[in-house]
């Protein structure tokens, strides 16, 4: 199935992708609230929402 057509059937995610073909097939580790302090502090940070029956939804950088 093309990327553009597909929709998340059910959470959490096993994998994540965009319209134009890019996927990531492994999850990480669950993140607790230190772990997101660092990130965001680290490194530019994709932010991703997803809901069931939709594809996901990329908010795009600032």
């Amino acid at each position: 199935m093309e990327t553009a057509q597909k929709v998340i059937t059910r959470l959490p995610l096993r994998e994540l992708w965009r319209h134009d073909g890019f996927a990531s097939g492994s999850r990480g580790k669950w993140l607790g609230a230190d772990d997101i302090r660092a990130l965001l502090r680290s490194a530019p940070v994709h932010f991703v929402t997803a809901a069931v029956g939709s594809a996901p939804h990329w908010i795009p950088p600032r």
